[in-house]
């Protein structure tokens, strides 16, 4: 009896050498710069697709006064086709395992869109391809818990955002990051955290995407869904 609901994924990203989607992070690292100057630009300074784990999302200050050494951006992408394209997305929650926490600003992590040039890897070019627009509950860096899944929860607009017919694209920021808020300055401080990924081994790490669908007609004790 599941009640018209039934189960679809967990999905993963691919693991190196990728076949249909990617995770990794992109970022702007070892500058002095103003907020506005990193947060902005265009490109980033180095990306990555194919580390077990690292240090994503996270912002860093510089040592010299209200200037910015790091913003870290991190891309999750899933493949999500076989999703049943008549169903009715219920709800969905995307998981990332954290580690190594710091947070002097006071920050929360936030899921986004994400629309990297290609599926399979990530360049410098996709440092500006993230939303700002929340798609799940943000969750404060200071409630994770190391080495344990922490469940962003779908929001309606998140839910609209993944594809039954290709690959969901998300991301995930610093809250500042993503509202473009600069936080008030203090010298050579963090806020952040590290990421696992899918080249972790095995898939107990994973970032992963899961949720309900409710199919369209279906019955339950004489009652009609979708």
């Amino acid at each position: 009896l599941n009640l018209g609901f039934d189960a679809w994924g967990p999905f993963y990203p691919d693991p190196n050498p990728e076949t249909n989607t990617v995770d990794g992070r992109v970022f702007r690292t070892g500058e002095i710069a103003t907020w506005a100057a990193i947060h902005d630009a265009v490109d980033g300074t180095g990306s990555g697709d194919v580390n077990a784990s690292d240090s994503t999302p996270y912002i860093t200050s510089s040592a010299t006064a209200n200037r910015w050494e790091n913003i870290i951006r991190s891309f999750f992408l899933f493949d999500t086709s076989s999703i049943d394209d008549a169903a009715t997305i219920d709800t969905a929650t995307l998981s990332v395992k954290h580690f190594g926490k710091v947070d002097d600003f006071t920050q929360s992590l936030r899921i986004v869109t994400s629309t990297p040039a290609l599926d399979t890897a990530l360049g410098i070019a996709d440092y500006d391809q993230l939303g700002t627009v929340a798609q799940a509950n943000d969750i404060t860096i200071a409630s994770t818990t190391n080495d344990v899944y922490n469940d962003f929860t779908f929001n309606a607009t998140g839910i609209s955002n993944i594809s039954k017919t290709g690959v969901s694209k998300f991301g995930e920021r610093i809250t500042a990051d993503a509202d473009n808020s600069e936080p008030t300055y203090v010298a050579s401080k963090n806020s952040g955290v590290g990421t696992y990924f899918a080249d972790e081994a095995g898939v107990t790490s994973d970032p992963k995407l899961s949720g309900t669908t409710a199919a369209a007609g279906t019955t339950w004790l004489g009652k009609r869904w979708g």
